[in-house]
This record gives C-alpha cells, structure tokens and sequence, in this order.
C-alpha cells in the first residue's frame, strides 16, 4: 500500500485528509477498477488518456476519527491509510499518458506535487485553482486534440461543482465523467418547514436553474394522529 510520507519524519508536510472510513475505500475501489477497465479497452487504439481529478486534495487519507496531520508513519504504524483517488489512478496498469490533478488549496498541491518524485514513470501535472475554471480550460484544450481523450472524477466536499462545467464536459464528447454528487448537502440546505437556507443558491450552480426546488420537497400523506389531530408532514 502506498503512504505518501517519509519514514523517520522528513515529510512531515504532507497533508493526510481525514474522512470516509469503509464507505470510501468501498469507493475508489469500484473507481479504480473501472480505470483499470478504460485503459485496458482504450489502449487498443491509438488515443492518449488522460486521468483528471478535480478536488485530489492531498492523495491520501485517514478514516474519520484517526489522527490527523501531521503524522510520521514511524509513529502511527497502525493508521489505516486510505489511498486517495490519484494514487489509485496512478497505480493503474498501463498508466494513462497523462494525470491531470487540480486542487485550490495550497498545501494539497504540494503535497500533490510530491507523488513526481514517487511516480516517476507517469506524467503528472498539478494544477492550483478554482475546479470548475481549470476544468473549463482543460475541456477548450481537449476539443483541439483529435486522439486525446480522458476520464473526468469529481468527488467534491460540498456543493462546489457549477452545472455549466458540466456542459462543458459533455461537449467535448471525448470525456467519461465520475461524478459523485454530494446529496446529503443538499438535502441539509432544506429546513423541516420547506423553506431553504442560503447555501441552497450553491444548489440552483449545480443544477443550472431552480427548478430543483420544486421537486425537492413535497407534502406527505395525511394522517390522523393519536388524539384525533391532523398529521401534516413535509418530506425532502
């Protein structure tokens, strides 16, 4: 299993997100299976792959409730490290020709960087900034490149992921897109009486209209209570 950290503490730098547990390596294993799957098939012919990763945050991970950063694994033998979604796609084989890994926070980036010198035979790019701006301009280069096509995986934190992105990945026609949307942010931008919080503008990014927000909440069945009321729920 890769840990990216330095025995005896010379990385202590790098970032070591905590989050997931079971239910995240339950799913970069089904991710990297299906990486391995495209580029065995896509392989055949003549085109170059590349792999994107839209929120790489720092490559690897601890299940909720470990220590976090920063962390010496002389020191924690026994944390359950969880590769990331770019160290799994860097350990497809064959590679893709090319890794594309964007993050807006500095010290994930670096961290990113440093998976050059851990993986010297793949071809990594890390990108600093806003993803739905670096994806736009990843897409305008990908329409001009004939041969080339990728795999696009998005997995936000939050409601992060704008729809016009979207469209522009369907564009270009040459992307397969991993897009894991974030339901339980949504559902929590909805309070128990229908109305909408603030962060429910994020949603109608997402969605590209508010349309959503019709179809979000809707009145339960009525029923009698125990003394003789009326039960009138609503459900998201």
């Amino acid at each position: 299993m890769y840990v990216p950290l330095v025995a005896g503490g010379t990385s202590m730098g790098d970032r070591v997100q905590s989050f997931g547990g079971e239910h995240t390596r339950r799913k970069l294993d089904v991710v990297a299976k299906y990486l391995a799957a495209y580029v065995t098939v896509m392989k055949k012919q003549d085109f170059r792959l590349v792999y994107v990763d839209g929120f790489a945050v720092s490559g690897a991970s601890l299940p909720k409730g470990e220590v976090q950063v920063p962390l010496d694994p002389t020191l924690f033998p026994s944390a359950d490290f969880v590769e990331g979604s770019p160290v799994r796609a860097l350990t497809v084989d064959p590679p893709f020709d090319q890794y594309l890994f964007i993050d807006k926070n500095n010290q994930n980036v670096q961290s990113l960087s440093r998976l050059r010198s851990d993986f010297q035979n793949r071809n990594i790019d890390v990108v600093h900034g806003d993803t739905n701006d670096r994806l736009v301009e990843f897409c305008n280069r990908l329409i001009h490149e004939r041969l080339d096509r990728a795999v696009v995986f998005l997995d936000p934190f939050g409601l992060s992921v704008r729809w016009d992105t979207i469209e522009k990945i369907a564009s270009t026609k040459k992307v397969d897109l991993w897009y894991l949307v974030p339901v339980d942010g949504m559902s929590r931008q909805i309070k128990d009486d229908g109305s909408f919080l603030p962060g429910a503008a994020k949603i109608d990014e997402l969605w590209g209209s508010t349309a959503w927000r019709t179809k979000a909440v809707r009145q339960a069945d009525v029923s009698n209570d125990l003394f003789g009321g009326v039960d009138e729920r609503l459900e998201k």
